[in-house]
């Protein structure tokens, strides 16, 4: 009987919710801190889940500000004030806008 770590476990489950839906570092790292990894564990699952593609702050940026600029007609403002507060450096803000 194998036992699987609790850092596999984290990424297992952070890969399947970043398969379904855009999700920024600084969500999913809060998240695994949530689950009861340390710092090391969660930066660990991090740069894994970044590595194998699940994890890319620009392709969030796109997706969140068409998203709230097309369906909830959120202004400029709200938006990068949002993607301030996920984290999200201010060149990639830019671009994604």
């Amino acid at each position: 009987m194998s036992t699987v770590s609790l850092v596999e476990k984290a990424f297992r489950r952070s890969s399947s919710i970043c398969a379904r839906s855009e999700q920024c570092e600084y969500e999913v790292y809060t998240r695994v801190i949530r689950w009861g990894l340390s710092d090391t564990e969660a930066a660990e699952v991090v740069k894994r889940l970044k590595e194998e593609g699940f994890i890319d702050n620009r392709r969030y940026a796109n997706a969140f500000v068409h998203d709230r600029w097309n369906y909830n007609r959120w202004g400029r403002l709200k938006i990068i004030n949002n993607l301030r507060a996920k984290k999200i450096a201010q060149d990639i803000i830019d671009e994604a806008l």
